[in-house]
C-alpha cells in the first residue's frame, strides 16, 4: 500500500524549548522521510515539509529541513513566512523508509527506530 505509513518510528517525544534550536543528529536521518507534530495547547497537529518558506503565509505549519553537515536541523517559519510554533510546545518526530520527498512507504516496509541527539532546545519525555 503506498501513501500511507503503516507505522512510524520516533525519532523525539518531548518539549520545544527554542525553536531556532532543533536538530536531529543521528546520521541515518539524512535520508529518511521526517514527520513531525506540533501541539501548542490544543493537540497535536501534523506539520508538513517544504522545500522553502517562500510565497508561505504566517499560520502555515511548515518547516524546512536542512541535511547539510550530516545531522539534520529542522527550521521553523518565522511568523511571517511559516508559522513560528511556540517555545515550551509539545513535539514528536517521526521518520519512515520510503522516497523521501514524496513521503511514500511501502505497506511492506520494515521501519527501524534510531535515537534523536538531545540539544539544549529539547527536552525529552520520560
Amino acid at each position: 500500500m503506498l501513501g500511507s505509513v503503516l507505522r512510524r518510528a520516533v525519532l523525539f517525544d518531548g518539549t520545544l524549548l527554542d525553536p531556532d534550536d532543533f536538530r536531529l543528529e543521528q546520521e541515518n536521518a539524512r535520508n529518511r522521510s521526517i514527520q513531525i507534530e506540533i501541539d501548542e495547547g490544543a493537540g497535536f497537529e501534523r506539520w508538513r515539509e517544504v522545500p522553502d518558506f517562500v510565497g508561505l503565509g504566517s499560520g502555515e505549519r511548515v518547516f524546512v529541513l536542512d541535511r547539510a553537515d550530516g545531522s539534520v536541523d529542522v527550521r521553523f517559519g518565522d511568523g511571517v513566512q511559516g508559522r513560528r510554533p511556540a517555545a515550551g510546545s509539545a513535539v514528536r518526530a517521526f521518520y519512515g523508509r520510503g522516497a523521501r520527498a514524496a513521503g511514500l512507504v511501502a505497506g511492506a516496509a520494515f521501519l527501524a527506530g534510531i535515537v534523536l541527539g538531545r540539544r539544549r532546545s529539547l527536552k525529552q519525555n520520560g
